[in-house]
């Protein structure tokens, strides 16, 4: 799944600088995208933005060897949005605060995207796997 062109979030990654490939797409909730589509595309994309419930990786790549093939993997710009989770993990701020806090995640992006445009920015929702 992945969020519809007119959802919030298709519309924070344009903001940002990123070109979002579901752009043309009218629903404002998550929509599903079949792998093959989703594996064309994330070959060549310079960056990955939430790749699920994963913390390094690593991790990602055992649920699916065949994400370690992506440029942005290879090339570990890969983002996710797990920075702030409760201790024991189970809830993530991103998902209580984000939505009220649009600039955090709009400066998060930025930063990602472009860290020329935002020096000294510390990373607030996103985290970059190692």
């Amino acid at each position: 799944y992945v969020p519809g062109g007119k959802s919030y979030r298709a519309e924070l990654y344009q903001k940002a600088g990123a070109h979002w490939p579901w752009t043309e797409d009218s629903s404002a909730v998550s929509i599903p995208v079949a792998f093959e589509n989703m594996y064309a595309y994330g070959l060549e994309a310079e960056y990955w933005l939430n790749p699920g419930m994963v913390n390094s990786l690593e991790e990602l790549k055992e649920k699916d060897e065949r994400l370690a093939d992506f440029r942005s993997f290879q090339q570990g710009e890969v983002y996710n949005n797990n920075r702030r989770l409760t201790p024991d993990g189970q809830g993530n701020d991103f998902f209580e605060s984000g939505m009220v806090n649009p600039h955090r995640v709009l400066a998060d992006l930025t930063y990602i995207l472009h860290p020329e445009l935002l020096p000294g920015h510390d990373l607030y929702y996103y985290q970059k796997l190692d």
